[in-house]
């Protein structure tokens, strides 16, 4: 009875999300995979080896930018820190290459920056679900990179439980329940909390991928990842998460949690 239940609902799930394609369904991997956080910069500077980039642009850097100066100055990197506040720049070591810049600034501002156009990569972490207009910005990371040159990013999506709840409770609210969940992020220091906005930041679609082509990409790889560690202070929560994201995997629920972008700037 059991096994006869659990077709039936595989059944109704695949119908409901029977408009993403089967290459974008194989696209959901559990979270303990996804490359960002404590991850991304070994990620990224491996990335980097890989490809040989040397002109890179760190999109909302801000206090923390993701690559260390011992690194850069090994391999000769020319790396700039992109944020639009110049306090949280002024967070970072300076001996980083800092630009305050609106990243989602029309064209003609764009223009007027006077900004290389000649990067070999753009990435951004953790900052796209905080950009109120990702068209713009996507155009002007396109306007940044060479022909051929990588826009890699990596944010979360608002399909889970605490995410959710995330963009219901009230701002004020919520800053007073972050340091119960996450006791590190503090306004006052390098990880502060700011608004999110989680605008195109979902998972796999045609729709997403039509967007981006508009802006002069191609989609080289969109991974979403299943699951959440904001019950990792509370053990029993945190083991019924853990086989939650079995389930959810198992029936291409696209209930995610993180995304990793990569995408290539088209050639004219």
């Amino acid at each position: 009875m059991a096994e006869t239940v659990w077709r039936v609902l595989q059944m109704r799930i695949h119908h409901q999300h029977c408009r993403h394609s089967a290459t974008q369904m194989n696209n959901y991997q559990d979270l303990d995979s996804f490359p960002g956080w404590d991850r991304a910069p070994d990620f990224l500077k491996q990335l980097i080896i890989e490809k040989g980039c040397k002109v890179i642009a760190d999109i909302g850097g801000g206090a923390n930018p993701l690559i260390d100066v011992d690194f850069i100055q090994k391999h000769g990197l020319q790396y700039y820190v992109f944020d639009i506040s110049a306090a949280e720049l002024a967070k970072a070591d300076p001996r980083y290459r800092k630009i305050v810049f609106d990243i989602t600034a029309d064209e003609h501002a764009f223009c007027s920056a006077k900004l290389r156009t000649d990067f070999d990569l753009v990435f951004s972490h953790m900052m796209m679900e905080h950009v109120q207009d990702p068209l713009k910005a996507h155009a002007n990371f396109a306007r940044l990179l060479r022909p051929g040159g990588l826009s890699v990013h990596m944010y979360p999506s608002k399909y889970n439980f605490p995410l959710f709840v995330n963009t219901l409770v009230p701002e004020a609210l919520s800053l007073k329940i972050l340091p119960l969940l996450q006791p590190n992020r503090r306004q006052d220091g390098n990880e502060g909390k700011f608004v999110a906005f989680y605008k195109y930041c979902g998972p796999p679609s045609r729709k997403l991928a039509n967007v981006l082509g508009e802006a002069g990409f191609a989609v080289e790889r969109h991974t979403a990842f299943v699951g959440h560690r904001y019950y990792k202070r509370i053990k029993p929560l945190a083991a019924v998460e853990k086989l939650l994201r079995r389930l959810i995997l198992a029936m291409h629920i696209p209930m995610t949690s993180a995304n990793l972008l990569v995408l290539r700037k088209q050639s004219v």
